[in-house]
């Protein structure tokens, strides 16, 4: 009798010991790394085959109680190009919603990151393709719409790719339609993406296009909705300019940048008291690559680049030079087979100011010193 006593003691006090060291066991197994790797696999595993794109991650170290470090992670859109690479992020975990796909996050350092924004020749973007299936749809996740924010993220060492597969190839200077950007560092505030929308506000960014234009401090307001692209209070610095954008519309009336994008896609850029160099605005305009000097400009820019008008815009340069003018051209980005009419408001100027043009090599304008007589000239 004493003896069943005694054992039964045992398993009485067994029964809590063991209670007790199970959940210590799990706690010590979620915080080994290759647990949490494979922990993670699963669920980007049966993420990838939901949402029928290709996503992946390498080690996993999530740091109790909410802070996660994720290396390569990789996910790829429909048509097996990269999305979105990045070799770590790190990120402080606000919330994590899976029943209503909501995802809050902290601060987040994202270590030579790639971002691709591509268009196929389909005239579908990647990330709306995405973003439609992350939303209430009924063959991937009924009954939930996703949405992410972000306190803020910093950029180190990244790149940037927008890319339009249905466009020709060959533009001088920047080409929109294969934009891509590297050396890319960044501050980005506020990241919020919910439905066809993606916001954000960005500051301290420097990069490197590949055309050789270069930005060493870049602020401004950024959202994509749908296939619409909007900035708003763009402040750009480079070596020799200063330009000053309040906003910047790109919109499209189809279904998406595709092919006949010059033609679909619409611009609205207003542009207020700027000074750009010409070793800048070259990589925009071609034909300022053959002068070197600063020139003050404001106005506004607007339609589809084969329509495309200028309004009430403003150029001022040396002392005395000043120019207000329209313009609308045709046919572009065909510069050869081009229609340019250019409505001059007024125009001043001096025979000092036009003498201090230099053309590329050095080269002055030649003046005839008896033009200095002529004081300033102007015409209305």
């Amino acid at each position: 009798m004493g003896k069943s006593t005694k054992k039964s003691h045992k398993y009485l006090l067994a029964v809590p010991a063991v209670l007790l060291l199970l959940p210590t066991l799990l706690f010590i197994a979620l915080r080994l790394p290759p647990v949490q790797t494979y922990i993670v696999g699963r669920i980007t595993k049966h993420l990838s085959g939901e949402l029928a794109a290709h996503i992946a991650t390498g080690r996993i170290e999530f740091r109790f109680f909410n802070r996660l470090i994720v290396n390569d992670i990789l996910v790829r859109d429909q048509n097996n190009d990269t999305l979105l690479y990045a070799k770590q992020l790190r990120a402080g975990i606000r919330r994590i919603d899976p029943r209503n796909g909501n995802i809050r996050l902290g601060r987040i350092a994202a270590i030579e990151p790639r971002f691709a924004l591509i268009t196929d020749t389909s005239g579908q973007m990647n990330l709306n393709w995405l973003l439609s299936r992350l939303r209430n749809e009924p063959d991937t996740l009924p009954g939930r719409k996703f949405s992410l924010s972000i306190q803020q993220i910093e950029i180190n060492n990244g790149s940037f790719h927008l890319v339009n597969k249905g466009s020709e190839k060959g533009r001088q200077g920047i080409d929109f339609s294969n934009l891509h950007v590297d050396s890319l560092n960044a501050m980005v505030d506020d990241l919020r993406i919910a439905g066809d929308t993606v916001a954000m506000d960005f500051y301290n960014m420097s990069f490197r296009e590949s055309s050789g234009f270069s930005a060493r401090a870049v602020r401004s307001n950024f959202a994509i909705t749908g296939e619409n692209l909007f900035f708003s209070s763009v402040q750009v610095l480079t070596d020799s300019s200063v330009i000053n954008v309040p906003r910047v519309y790109i919109t499209s009336d189809s279904a998406g940048f595709d092919s006949r994008f010059t033609e679909t896609a619409k611009l609205d850029i207003v542009i207020d008291n700027s000074l750009v160099s010409s070793n800048d605005l070259r990589y925009f305009v071609p034909f300022f690559s053959k002068l070197e000097d600063v020139i003050g400009v404001r106005g506004r820019v607007a339609g589809t680049i084969a329509e495309l008008r200028g309004r009430d815009l403003e150029f001022s340069y040396g002392d005395a030079t000043s120019l207000a003018l329209d313009f609308d051209f045709s046919g572009l980005p065909d510069l050869q087979n081009s229609f340019i009419y250019l409505g001059i408001s007024s125009l001043t100027t001096n025979a000092t100011d036009l003498r201090s043009v230099r053309l590329k090599g050095g080269k002055a304008i030649k003046i005839p010193p008896a033009s200095d007589k002529l004081g300033t000239l102007s015409a209305d």
